[in-house]
């Protein structure tokens, strides 16, 4: 299914972004993101971003409907890997990644937060070129249990600012030496390390939207 009207737009309509049918002249590394993201999309439900299922002509779809969520098409697609997928969709070329490595970063995050042992803390924080946020958490704490996918989803949205890991604070008696000598004293608790140091903290489970705000207060 391939389309080519002179000077304007070439392709798979199927798969193609918009700015692709007005001019592919200029398309750029976004618009592969792009159909990347059609791609997999299709791979996994079967079915496009779009809705071509009327007797409209594909381009005009293209240009003019709204990408369906895909887990609207498939609700059993994991949210991180969603919430990538539709991140590479999205018709707004400016909310995508910016290119392939930036999908990359990603799709890496389909499991978005690192498990790591108490005594790896210090590497994780002191490696990374980024801010790390990492979750003390012990697997019989419903509060901890609960927290998980917000910040799953927070991972994603703030790949490649801040790095996200997970540590059982209560795992054995190195992981209690180190909760103790940073303080925890309840879990969920999140500290956000800058420079490899503490920046903030903050104990028990949020909302998704409290914790963006406090991580974007505190970056």
């Amino acid at each position: 299914m391939t389309f080519n009207s002179g000077q304007t737009s070439a392709g798979t309509p199927v798969f193609m972004p918009p700015e692709q049918i007005i001019n592919f002249k200029y398309v750029k590394p976004v618009s592969d993101v792009f159909s990347m993201g059609a791609t997999m999309y299709f791979l996994l439900t079967g079915a496009f971003p779009f809705d071509f299922s009327s007797k409209r002509d594909p381009l005009d779809v293209v240009l003019n409907n709204e990408v369906i969520p895909i887990r609207k098409r498939f609700p059993s697609v994991p949210k991180p890997l969603a919430s990538a997928i539709d991140r590479a969709v999205t018709k707004e070329k400016k909310n995508r990644y910016p290119d392939a490595g930036g999908a990359a970063v990603g799709l890496e995050i389909i499991h978005p937060m690192k498990s790591i042992h108490a005594n790896k803390v210090n590497i994780a924080i002191s490696d990374s070129p980024h801010p790390v946020l990492v979750d003390f958490f012990s697997p019989s704490c419903p509060p901890c249990t609960a927290l998980l996918p917000v910040l799953e989803e927070l991972a994603i949205e703030f790949a490649g600012r801040v790095d996200f890991v997970k540590a059982d604070a209560m795992a054995d008696d190195e992981s209690l030496k180190l909760s103790a000598s940073l303080g925890i004293r309840a879990v969920p608790t999140l500290i956000l390390f800058k420079n490899g140091t503490e920046a903030a903290r903050r104990t028990g489970a949020a909302s998704k939207a409290a914790l963006a705000s406090w991580l974007l207060e505190n970056l």
